[in-house]
C-alpha cells in the first residue's frame, strides 16, 4: 500500500511536539509520520475514495504496554485492521479486540463497541486536527498522494 512508504517517525522528532496530530497534507508532504499521523491519512484517504465515514474508525490499541493507532473498516461486525507496523491488512480476531481501548470518527467515541459520546467533544487532539482541515487543504492533500502515488508506482 502506498502509506507503507510514510517513514515512522516521532512527533518529536518531525515536529518538535510530544504529541502532534499531522494533518493528511503535512504527513504526506514529509513522508513522515508516527502512527496517528499515518492512520488519520488512511482514513481521510478512504473517505475521499468514497468509503462512507460510518465504516471506518481510527482505534487506540495497547501493544507492548504502549498505545497504538490504527484504522479499522468496520462492516457487519467485521473488522479489517491497516496497521503502520504490517504492510497487508488483517481481519481483527479475539486478541485483537482485546487490545482495543477505544475508537472513534468524524461522529462518535466508541468504548467496548459502545458509543459513549460524540469525538469532536471528548477528543481535544481530534477536534483540533478537524478545526484545522478545510476544503483547500483536503484538496492538496489529494493531488499531492495522487501524485506520490504515480511516482511510486510507475
Amino acid at each position: 500500500m502506498f502509506y507503507s512508504n510514510v517513514q515512522y517517525t516521532e512527533d518529536y522528532v518531525n515536529w518538535g511536539e510530544k504529541d502532534y496530530w499531522a494533518s493528511p497534507l503535512e504527513t504526506l508532504e514529509k513522508m513522515k509520520g508516527d502512527c496517528e499521523d499515518i492512520a488519520i491519512a488512511k482514513y481521510f484517504s478512504l473517505i475521499y475514495k468514497g468509503v462512507p465515514i460510518e465504516n471506518l474508525r481510527l482505534s487506540y490499541i495497547k501493544h507492548l504496554n504502549k498505545i497504538h493507532i490504527v484504522l479499522e473498516y468496520v462492516d457487519n461486525n467485521v473488522f479489517i485492521i491497516l496497521d503502520n507496523r504490517f504492510e497487508a491488512i488483517y481481519f481483527s480476531n479475539d486478541d485483537y479486540l482485546a487490545t482495543r481501548i477505544a475508537s472513534f470518527n468524524h461522529h462518535n467515541l466508541w468504548v467496548n463497541e459502545t458509543v459513549i459520546g460524540k469525538s469532536r467533544r471528548m477528543m481535544r487532539k481530534w477536534d483540533e486536527l478537524l478545526s484545522r482541515l478545510d476544503i483547500f487543504h483536503n484538496h492538496k492533500a489529494i493531488e499531492l498522494e495522487q501524485s506520490l502515488s504515480h511516482e511510486l508506482y510507475y
